[in-house]
């Protein structure tokens, strides 16, 4: 049976936040994943306590940054 080997890896997200404020669909476009696979990584960095999500207007909108 094949084993499954994951494409990216929770350092190109990292990479993509690298001093920067980004949207999902910024950190998307970096590492040039899709979607639904970036907001599972920066979920995973964000409960790790390795990236911080911060609301934009009341909560329409979220940004992403690195802690450092």
């Amino acid at each position: 049976m094949p084993q499954f080997k994951p494409l990216y890896t929770e350092q190109d997200f990292l990479d993509a936040l690298n001093g920067e404020l980004r949207t999902l669909g910024g950190i998307t476009k970096k590492v040039g994943c899709a979607r639904m696979t970036c907001m599972n990584y920066i979920d995973k960095l964000v409960e790790s306590g390795k990236v911080e999500k911060l609301s934009v207007d009341d909560g329409q909108l979220y940004v992403y940054k690195k802690v450092e």
